[in-house]
């Protein structure tokens, strides 16, 4: 099968082989799922602090914004029928409250 031809990193197809790899052999890849939520964090915050119109204190203890209900609701996307249901199952307990289906 001929390569799909992509504008991406030249680090990108390494680290497809590697997930690739590690779903045939269920060994942990080199970069686990948890970094890459790390890493996204402080993006995700910046953006609802930008669309909140202020500061946002964040406790990576319980991954929530301290104090701010209204910020709070943003830490959940809304998913249409039947995904909602599907995604909703593996939120973590205290995002469940901020979750809404259309």
């Amino acid at each position: 099968m001929k390569p799909i031809e992509h504008g991406g990193s030249p680090q990108s197809e390494p680290h497809m082989r590697n997930w690739l790899d590690c779903i045939k052999t269920r060994q942990q890849p080199i970069a686990p799922i948890e970094w890459g939520h790390w890493s996204t964090n402080p993006l995700h915050l910046a953006n609802i602090a930008f669309r909140i119109g202020r500061l946002v204190k964040w406790d990576a203890k319980q991954e929530l914004i301290v104090g701010d209900e209204e910020a709070n609701r943003f830490l959940c996307r809304t998913y249409r029928k039947p995904w909602g249901e599907y995604v909703r199952r593996y939120l973590a307990p205290q995002h469940r409250k901020y979750y809404r289906e259309v």
